[in-house]
């Protein structure tokens, strides 16, 4: 919506559709992996000290992703748009495995919600629900206004155009 590739309604839709996803996918796992005493299943938690470092390893993991799909959804690179899944793979690859020993990775609030919700699990649960949602929106921002320099990106080349 930010990047003005989706209309209000369709992105809040999406968003809408990544909760239920979410929901259904952690259902399956909870399903069929659980096992006996399984009390904070998929659970994303913090195990780094001290433990505001998190929230920074959150941000840059989720800016990371942020940052490829924008630069994926680009008009400079419409001649690639083959390779856009790999791109986009490798970057979650990385940033999952950057930060998934320490935080989690979350990199998705809805991911980190249903696992908290069935675990009764809220410690620093704002992290992974409010540093993705702001980071993306920053980003998002960010790309717009300093890349794009404002202008719809149609409007000519890489960097904005005239």
């Amino acid at each position: 919506m930010i990047m003005k590739y989706t209309e209000v309604l369709d992105g809040f839709l999406f968003i809408l559709m990544q909760l239920l996803g979410s929901a259904c996918g952690f259902g399956i796992a909870y399903g069929f992996v659980r096992y006996d005493n399984a009390s904070n299943f998929c659970v994303t938690a913090v195990k780094i000290k001290p433990w505001w470092k998190s929230i920074f390893l959150e941000l840059y993991t989720t800016g990371a992703w942020v940052f490829a799909m924008c630069a994926s959804w680009n008009a400079a690179n419409e001649t690639l748009l083959e390779t856009i899944s790999l791109r986009i793979g490798i970057v979650v690859t990385a940033c999952s495995l950057a930060g998934g020993p320490y935080t989690g990775a979350s990199m998705n609030p809805f991911r980190s919600l249903w696992p908290a919700i069935a675990a009764s699990y809220w410690d620093y649960i704002y992290i992974y629900m409010c540093v993705p949602l702001v980071t993306a929106c920053l980003l998002a921002c960010a790309w717009r206004w300093l890349y794009l320099q404002g202008k719809d990106e149609n409007a000519g080349a890489a960097g904005g155009g005239e």
